[in-house]
C-alpha cells in the first residue's frame, strides 16, 4: 500500500506529488522568468538570495568559531601574561614610591611620571576584574579613587552620548561605570522602542464611527499581512508536526527517524525559517516544486514577507559577525561583499599588537627597575594622565561601547518589527 501523501501546503485539495530525485529538489517556482508573475519572481529572488546569505553566514560563523578557539589557545595566555606584568609593575611602583631606595629620592617630574604609570597600569588591571590590592595602590596615589573616576567617566560619557543621540533622558541617572551606563541605556532604549510600537498599534485603530485615514488603512493592511504571514508559517509547521509525531511511529526505528526529523522541524519553526520548513516538505515528498507554480499570488506574497524578514534577521547576524572588521575599517559591515578571511586578518593584527605590548612593557619594566637606567627611562617616557579625561584604554572601551549602543539604537528595517 503506498504511503499516503500529506495534503498540499498551498491549497486544501490533496494532490499526488512526484518524488524529486535525491539532491535535485529546489525551492523555486519553475518556469521561464518571462512567464512568472511579480510575486513568483520575488519568491525566486528571495529564495536564491537567502541561499547565498546562509552560505556566507555559515562561512563567517565557521571563521568566528575557529578564531574563538585561537582566542583561547593563543590570545588568552598572552593577555594573562600582560595583566600579570601590569599588576606586578604597578605594585612595584607603589612600593618604590612609598619606600624609595636609600639615597634615591625621585625628582618631582620623575615622581609624577611614576604616579601616572601606576594609575594607568592599575586601571587596565581593574578593567579585567576587581583587585583590592591594585585598587588600594591606585587610590593611594590619586586625587580621586578608582570608583570615583569610573563614575566621573560615566557622567562624561552620558553627556557626550546625550548630545550625540539628541535624547539626554536615555542617559539620566548615576552610573558606577561606562559599562553600567551602556547596559542601562540599552534596556531603556528597548523599553522605549516597545512603547513606541504599542503606541503605533493603538494609533492604527481609529475611534469608533470615524472612517480610517489612508495612513491608518495602510497600517491595518500591514498588520493583517504580518498576521497572515505568521499563520502561513504556523500552518506549514502544524502539517509537518502532525505527520512526524513520534507517537505515530509503527516501530522503534521509525520512531527514532521521526524524532530526529521533528527536531529539525522544531528548530526551523523556532527560527521562523519558512524555507527550511518547505524544504522539509520537499525532502519528505509531501510536495514538489510544481506546487509553487499553482500557488495564488496572495499566498505567495505572504511567504515573500516572511522571507524578507528572514533576510533581515540573517543580515543582522552577519553584520554582527563582521563588526570587528567594520570597526577596524571604520566602515559599515560589508555583508556579502566581505570574505571571512578579513576576520582572521583583524585577529592576527590584534594578537600581534598584544604581543608587542607585552614585549614593550617587559622591556620598560626592566629599565624602570634597574637603578642604572631608571632616571633615563623616566626622562624619555611621555605620559598624559589627566584626571579630568578618559585614559587611552577607557577611551578605546568607550568608543567600542558607543558603537554597540549605536547599533542597538539603529531603527529596524521593518515597520513595527524588531530584528532578533
Amino acid at each position: 500500500m503506498p504511503t499516503p501523501i500529506q495534503p498540499s501546503l498551498f491549497d486544501d485539495t490533496p494532490a499526488p506529488a512526484a518524488a524529486p530525485a535525491a539532491g535535485s529538489a529546489m525551492l523555486k517556482v519553475p518556469g521561464a522568468a518571462a512567464s512568472l508573475s511579480k510575486a513568483q519572481k520575488e519568491f525566486n529572488r528571495l529564495s536564491e538570495g537567502l541561499t547565498r546569505l546562509r552560505g556566507q553566514l555559515l562561512a563567517w560563523q565557521t571563521a568566528a568559531d575557529a578564531l574563538q578557539r585561537r582566542r583561547l589557545s593563543e590570545m588568552a595566555p598572552v593577555h594573562r601574561k600582560l595583566l600579570a606584568l601590569q599588576r606586578e609593575t604597578a605594585l612595584w611602583i607603589d612600593v618604590h614610591l612609598q619606600q624609595p631606595p636609600a639615597g634615591e629620592k625621585p625628582a618631582k617630574k620623575a615622581r609624577a611620571k611614576l604616579v601616572s604609570l601606576l594609575r594607568l597600569l592599575a586601571r587596565e588591571v581593574l578593567e579585567a576584574g576587581p583587585d583590592a590590592e591594585i585598587e588600594a595602590a591606585h587610590d593611594r596615589h590619586s586625587a580621586q579613587s578608582h570608583r570615583e573616576m569610573q563614575r566621573g567617566d560615566a557622567d562624561m560619557a552620558a553627556a557626550i552620548l546625550g548630545q550625540a543621540f539628541g535624547d539626554e533622558r536615555l542617559f539620566e541617572g548615576d552610573a558606577d561605570s561606562i559599562d553600567e551606563l551602556m547596559a542601562r541605556t540599552a534596556q531603556r532604549l528597548r523599553e522605549q522602542q516597545a512603547a513606541q510600537a504599542d503606541e503605533a498599534d493603538e494609533a492604527a485603530e481609529p475611534p469608533p464611527g470615524r472612517r480610517p485615514s489612508r495612513a491608518e488603512q495602510a497600517r491595518q493592511r500591514d498588520a493583517k499581512a504580518l498576521k497572515e504571514a505568521s499563520q502561513s508559517v504556523r500552518e506549514v509547521y502544524r502539517r509537518l508536526a502532525s505527520d512526524l509525531h513520534p507517537d505515530r511511529a509503527s516501530d522503534a526505528a521509525e520512531r527514532e527517524r521521526k524524532t530526529a526529523l521533528m527536531a529539525r522541524v522544531n528548530q526551523a519553526y523556532a527560527a521562523n525559517d519558512l524555507l527550511a520548513l518547505l524544504a522539509m516538505q520537499l525532502e519528505l515528498e509531501h510536495i514538489d516544486a510544481e506546487h509553487l507554480a499553482g500557488l495564488p499570488d496572495q499566498r505567495l506574497r505572504h511567504y515573500n514577507r516572511v522571507l524578507k524578514e528572514q533576510q533581515q534577521a540573517l543580515e543582522a547576524e552577519l553584520a554582527e559577525l563582521q563588526m570587528p572588521v567594520a570597526l577596524s575599517r571604520q566602515a559599515p559591515p560589508g555583508l556579502l561583499s566581505w570574505p571571512p578571511k578579513l576576520l582572521t586578518l583583524v585577529f592576527d593584527d590584534e594578537l600581534q599588537a598584544l604581543r608587542a605590548a607585552l614585549r614593550s612593557l617587559g622591556e620598560d619594566a626592566q629599565l624602570l627597575r634597574d637603578p642604572r637606567t631608571r632616571a633615563q627611562f623616566l626622562r624619555s617616557v611621555a605620559i598624559d594622565d589627566s584626571d579630568d579625561a578618559l585614559d587611552p584604554l577607557e577611551a578605546m572601551m568607550f568608543e567600542a561601547a558607543f558603537d554597540e549602543l549605536a547599533a542597538v539604537m539603529a531603527p529596524p528595517r521593518g515597520r513595527g518589527r524588531r530584528r532578533r
